[in-house]
């Protein structure tokens, strides 16, 4: 019993499993956060949380998913690494919470919280911590925000479009206060990506070179109001350097835009799509289809969800983003009427249907490492050749890829490539093992062509990188790691037909359209949907031995 006891103080104890053990010897953290609004939040709560341990937070750096994420800034020495609101993880980092159903890495993260709910901050503020950090008004607002449940609250485009507030004497203090929250996140996404030069909101500290949100959340305390505050102060005082579309470089200093510019650049935007005829709709459906979202240039001209206020009577919209990615999403400000169209379902089912010729597509894991690595150059480019990212480690490929690396071992003794193999990287194969872990945890710029040579025929299924980066809900859904095609275009062509990744992805597209047409069809006359669970696994199998390139 005092065993069991024991171990429960030890999972239990704040609501992160051994957090106590694990932050010994640190007295200062920098703590990791995705860049929007849930993850700005989840910050403040988590700093908030570390300060009842003594532990100071003395900087903060915003991550995304794709390159960015193993091109983030490592910790000073002796600085505690500290993860929040996001599912990708790595044994660099101390403390790990995030909110979304699947997590990669965390295996080696020494203190985790992994809930599924509708917000990191959520969970933080009000489990974690043990008090509530943020008010529930505000957590219901990032919750809303975060999840798109904009149809609940009678949430219309308009409200979350607009960059200007002003207390409406009609409304009550929570909506003003919802409204306020709609303002602070537009405000947020239009000046995300800014890296400027100001005074801290208290004084005492200046920032020079780095990005908005990084500042936000260093000056801001844990409110929507505060974070206002802090914004209207950034926007009068702080100055951005500016990206020359021609040099290709930040060369020049302005202020930062107003909120009055934001709102004009996005009703520019607005009128340029609604005109430009690229959004489709199929009446019928009610599905909207648009490859790319247009000229985005001007700051603040972009919201994901103008495609919405300009076809209101839309239910369904499929995006193709030309960089690899296609997202189709439900309307979230309509009552989802087809709750049986499962869009994270379908997404499995198109993966299945061309698994086959996916299956006969291998990336070398030295082409996974150099482009994880390639925003490693462009953030010393611009902050200096002293930056220091954390890159893709020997851990990442494990945890992600780490059942599914083949190889061909008589390729090397004398050119046949019919046979090939599994490659165990675990600690039992130890040369391979320690061969992988010692290249792979320096950085790709820094490997010699007879290591490069060593690995090439190392090699991960693209249908195993399609699906341990695809994936979605019923409401919305992701086909993602499309674009590591480019590492074989000679295989796009004989494969699949094709000569450019823009008709790779159409096609991925429209077949996407077509499995959602049927659901509509079985829905809309009374039929079950198969909701067999499509478990599909990696691409080595007997039959796709001699054809595997």
């Amino acid at each position: 019993m005092i065993k069991k006891f024991n171990e429960f103080t030890k999972i239990n104890e704040s609501g992160i499993r051994n957090i106590t053990n694990s932050i010994k010897g640190y007295t200062e953290a920098e703590i990791y956060f995705h860049q929007d609004l849930d993850g700005l939040t989840s910050f403040l709560c988590m700093k908030s949380y570390l300060e009842r341990y003594g532990i100071k937070v003395i900087d903060a750096h915003i991550i995304q998913y794709g390159g960015i994420e193993f091109a983030v800034e490592r910790t000073k020495p002796g600085v505690m690494p500290v993860l929040v609101d996001f599912a990708n993880n790595k044994d660099y980092y101390i403390v790990a919470t995030d909110h979304h159903d699947r997590q990669v890495g965390a295996e080696k993260v020494p203190s985790t919280h992994f809930k599924p709910s509708r917000s990191n901050a959520e969970t933080i503020s009000g489990e974690i911590a043990k008090s509530d950090v943020f008010t529930s008004t505000d957590i219901e607002l990032i919750q809303t925000i975060d999840s798109a449940n904009f149809y609940k609250y009678n949430i219309t485009p308009e409200d979350i479009q607009n960059a200007v507030f002003s207390v409406k004497k009609d409304l009550s203090g929570e909506k003003n206060r919802f409204l306020l929250g709609f303002v602070v996140n537009r405000l947020i996404l239009a000046l995300k990506n800014k890296r400027i030069e100001v005074v801290s909101f208290d004084r005492t500290t200046k920032y020079s070179n780095k990005n908005l949100l990084e500042c936000l959340a260093l000056d801001s305390s844990p409110s929507i109001y505060s974070m206002y505050n802090v914004l209207k102060y950034y926007i009068k005082n702080a100055t951005s350097l500016e990206w020359d579309r021609i040099e290709k470089s930040h060369n020049s200093r302005k202020t930062l835009i107003t909120p009055e510019e934001l709102n004009a650049n996005l009703n520019k935007y607005i009128t340029k799509r609604k005109a430009s005829g690229e959004v489709k709709m199929d009446k019928k459906y009610k599905i909207l289809y648009q490859y790319g979202i247009g000229e985005v240039f001007e700051t603040g001209s972009y919201d994901r969800y103008v495609v919405f206020k300009n076809n209101p009577e839309g239910n369904f919209l499929c995006t193709v983003y030309e960089m690899g990615l296609i997202q189709v999403s439900c309307n979230p400000f309509k009552e989802k009427i087809l709750k049986k169209v499962n869009l994270g379902e379908i997404t499995k089912r198109i993966i299945d249907k061309i698994k086959d010729k996916l299956s006969q597509i291998y990336i070398p894991i030295s082409d996974l490492k150099m482009k994880n690595e390639s925003e490693i150059k462009k953030n010393k480019n611009k902050y200096g050749s002293d930056y220091e990212g954390i890159g893709y480690t020997f851990n990442d490929l494990r945890s992600f890829y780490g059942d599914n690396i083949i190889y061909y071992p008589n390729r090397i003794k004398n050119g046949d490539i019919n046979t090939i193999e599994k490659l165990d990287i675990s600690e039992n194969n130890h040369g391979v093992h320690n061969f992988l872990k010692n290249l792979f945890n320096k950085p790709f710029s820094e490997w010699k062509q007879e290591e490069k040579d060593r690995v090439k025929w190392l090699r991960i299924s693209f249908l195993d990188i399609i699906l341990k980066s695809s994936g979605g809900h019923p409401s919305i859904t992701n086909i993602s790691g499309l674009d590591m095609i480019d590492f074989r275009k000679d295989l796009l062509k004989s494969v699949f037909g094709y000569d450019t990744l823009k008709e790779f992805l159409q096609l991925i597209a429209s077949n996407f359209i077509k499995e959602l047409r049927k659901d509509i069809d079985k829905v809309s006359e009374g039929e079950d949907i198969d909701k067999s669970n499509l478990e599909l696994r990696g691409a080595l199998t007997l039959e796709n031995k001699k054809r595997i390139r």
